[in-house]
């Protein structure tokens, strides 16, 4: 970040930033992976989460990882050709990023905001 940037550095987990998408948006691994090039641009460390040109776009092997764990344990109903959150997989993001929220309300705030995340009603469904 430079001096004087308006841009926030704002430090998350991966699984945080994964589970904050999940919820905001749905789509394929490629739709995904471009909202983590949002994130990225617009201030938000996304640490060692790798992004790649795909020929649809952009793609992160770690959000295809991450929904195969979910996948394994029932936490997504489809993967193909969007990915769809089960009920169960909805409540377990949603803890996450309420978690996450806790630590670092700013950092949460932030990507909620660029994601369109309504971090509000979110935290107040506990």
């Amino acid at each position: 970040m430079t001096i004087g940037s308006s841009v926030t550095k704002a430090t998350l987990f991966p699984e945080e930033l994964i589970a904050a998408i999940l919820l905001s948006t749905s789509g394929n691994i490629s739709d995904l992976s471009q909202k983590l090039t949002e994130l990225k641009e617009r201030g938000i460390d996304i640490g060692f989460i790798a992004l790649r040109r795909a020929p649809d776009g952009v793609y992160s092997e770690d959000i295809d990882q991450y929904i195969s764990y979910l996948l394994t344990f029932d936490y997504v109903r489809e993967r193909s050709p969007t990915v769809t959150l089960s009920e169960k997989g909805r409540n377990l993001c949603a803890k996450v990023v309420k978690n996450a929220y806790q630590r670092n309300p700013d950092a949460v705030g932030k990507m909620a905001e660029i994601l369109n995340l309504d971090i509000k009603k979110l935290i107040r469904s506990s």
